[in-house]
């Protein structure tokens, strides 16, 4: 299984993220890493569709923004939660003729994709919850279209927390983890 089974974050946090995502914490995250991935997004070509993989895509916020620049998402998720919210993230934004969901354990995606597929694939707050890393980005790897394709990867992990934490206590220079 791609999700470590004592993590049972996404099974029954799925509200508790989402709302997170709308906090200015949240949207300061999203709006940083999509501010990141937009300087190397592919351009558009003239009649050419670009495409999208979002691995483990949660409430589905990075692929509405990736719609509404053109691209044909796929999102991901092994959960059964966030695919629900990503759906209606979807349906409220207005793009859900650009997104398709499907349900799917990440370390599976050698399985689960044709190779050279994707433009685009992010791997956005998913390595750290997985049993093998490696795994999922060899099979991410392999679902990149060319040498102008991009894999787009955020881990957040306990070094950035200690370091939040100093931020906001007002001592980043006391950080120790």
């Amino acid at each position: 299984m791609g999700i470590r089974s004592d993590d049972e974050r996404f099974q029954n946090g799925a509200q508790d993220y989402a709302a997170y995502l709308e906090m200015p914490e949240g949207r300061l995250r999203m709006d940083l890493e999509f501010t990141n991935l937009g300087d190397f997004l592919p351009p558009q070509e003239a009649k050419k569709t670009r495409f999208a993989l979002d691995v483990g895509c949660g409430t589905g916020a990075a692929a509405v923004r990736l719609a509404r620049l053109g691209f044909h998402v796929t999102q991901l998720d092994s959960s059964q939660p966030m695919p629900d919210i990503a759906r209606r993230t979807a349906e409220e934004a207005g793009v859900t003729n650009r997104v398709t969901l499907r349900h799917g354990d990440a370390a599976r995606l050698t399985n689960l994709f044709r190779a050279a597929s994707f433009d685009v694939v992010l791997c956005h707050n998913i390595l750290e919850y997985v049993e093998d890393p490696a795994t999922v980005l060899r099979g991410a790897a392999r679902a990149l279209r060319d040498t102008s394709a991009i894999l787009s990867i955020v881990v957040r992990n306990r070094a950035g927390e200690v370091f939040k934490a100093a931020i906001q206590g007002g001592r980043p220079g006391g950080c120790r983890s």
